[in-house]
């Protein structure tokens, strides 16, 4: 495993097309002239690619245009001028037309295609070229296209986070996901939120509308297990699942994974601008505790009490009761996945932390880790470890090594491990448990509290 690597390059067209919506009428007004404009970007592209003949068959078009994104590139390339990818069939420019609130927008971002501009984008770019990005699905030989999705802020030093940001461009190499890391640039025009930790989730509503899938991650959350695959956690009825933190009763707005449909872009761009709700003086936790207030209104529980405690929180004890307050009110209503959202229980998640076991893990329990910062890393003791909470400020890592990225393919899904913290499956499951039971009790200690509010 090494840190040099050729990130991965996407081609997409240029469009000054920055924000899509559902298209209620006219779309079958436009099929005819879909199909003109259809012809056109035929035409363009054939010129653009200096006569090179299309494949008679589509699906080995759509095959050569995948495969041409995932070859890895160098990011400091020069733009290319002579060929773009265009989206070739009028089924995908009618989905395109779905996506949109009135005819008038279509006709303008297909304009825009025909100027022939181009823009290369690596997997580093930044959130004022993300909002710039054209809003065209991105397409996938699998049945869907998966991307991750990392955001930080722009003064980030990434080597604090080299080893996780490793493991998953690793993990998304293996599985065919495409790996997308922002620099977050400040307020823009699509998203305004003032601080880093809401607009993040802006961004995020802005990238899921290219693909079928985002699993979005702080940059300090590394893979441990790459074959576990994301797919496995998705139902088809659910637009978004979050997941209930080990260590707390917080829902964790760390991750989630979020389905391309209008009601989880509506969703994300409501959360982020949530941090207008908040009243002075308040502590509110930033996003991880606006989250259950926010979840508390779209799941339409009766959380009044549980309100007044947040807007009189003084300490994080008081965000604390405020917090267990609303799962105590969720937790008896008869559908907690109401409204095409989901949280998953302790255990049932993608990632949990990973100084809750000691940096210790296991192939049967474990798929990603939380806490992974250069900064905190140390040296693996000699003495054997045991599977049990210690300090959250230090890891170790899990591996032996570091990642030689070029070797990350479908056929090469063996890592070096240091298997000094390959724990005992029950082991960790019995320490897993005791958190899960001692973190109930405190919730139920929370609860005996909202009486004095």
């Amino acid at each position: 495993m090494s840190n040099s690597s050729s990130p991965s390059l996407e081609k997409v067209q240029a469009s000054d097309d920055e924000t899509t919506y559902s298209l209620q009428q006219r779309v079958h007004d436009l099929e005819h002239l879909l199909q003109k404009k259809e012809q056109q970007l035929y035409e363009k592209n054939m010129e653009l690619v200096k006569g090179q003949k299309l494949m008679n068959s589509r699906r080995q078009i759509q095959k050569e245009r995948f495969q041409k994104r995932m070859t890895m590139r160098d990011c400091t390339s020069p733009k290319p001028t002579s060929d773009f990818d265009s989206i070739n069939t009028t089924e995908a420019l009618l989905k395109m037309a779905n996506r949109l609130e009135q005819a008038e927008e279509i006709i303008n971002t297909l304009e825009s295609t025909l100027t022939g501009n181009s823009l290369w984008i690596c997997n580093h770019f930044t959130s004022e070229e993300i909002r710039k990005l054209p809003l065209e699905r991105m397409e996938s030989l699998s049945k869907i296209a998966i991307a991750i999705l990392v955001v930080v802020s722009n003064g980030t030093d990434l080597e604090e986070y080299r080893i996780s940001l490793d493991s998953v461009k690793c993990y998304a190499r293996i599985h065919g996901y495409q790996f997308i890391l922002i620099r977050d640039t400040g307020p823009n025009e699509a998203c305004q939120q003032n601080e880093f930790l809401f607009r993040r989730h802006c961004l995020t509503a802005t990238v899921i509308q290219l693909y079928d899938i985002v699993l979005f991650l702080d940059a300090d959350i590394g893979v441990v297990n790459p074959n576990r695959k994301i797919e496995n956690f998705l139902e088809d009825s659910v637009d978004l699942i979050f997941y209930d933190r080990f260590q707390n009763w917080e829902i964790a707005t760390g991750s989630y994974l979020a389905r391309s449909t209008n009601f989880a872009v509506e969703f994300l761009k409501e959360f982020a601008s949530f941090e207008s709700k908040f009243p002075n003086g308040t502590i509110h936790g930033s996003d991880n505790g606006a989250i259950h207030l926010f979840l508390a209104q779209k799941l339409r529980l009766d959380s009044r009490i549980c309100l007044k405690i947040f807007e009189n929180s003084k300490s994080f004890e008081d965000l604390f009761i405020s917090e267990a307050c609303i799962w105590n009110i969720q937790e008896k209503t008869e559908n907690r996945n109401v409204q095409k959202i989901k949280i998953l229980q302790k255990g049932e998640s993608w990632v949990r932390d990973g100084w809750i076991t000691n940096s210790q893990w296991s192939l049967h329990v474990d798929f990603m880790l939380h806490g992974w910062k250069m900064s905190q890393l140390r040296e693996t003791p000699n003495w054997v470890l045991k599977p049990i909470p210690t300090a959250r400020n230090q890891w170790f890592s899990p591996f032996s090594g570091k990642f030689h990225l070029e070797k990350c393919t479908e056929s090469n899904s063996t890592w070096n491990y240091n298997v000094k913290l390959i724990g005992d499956v029950e082991e960790i499951q019995m320490s897993l448990r005791k958190m899960a039971d001692d973190v109930e009790v405190m919730k139920k200690k929370a609860l005996v509290k909202i009486n004095n509010f």
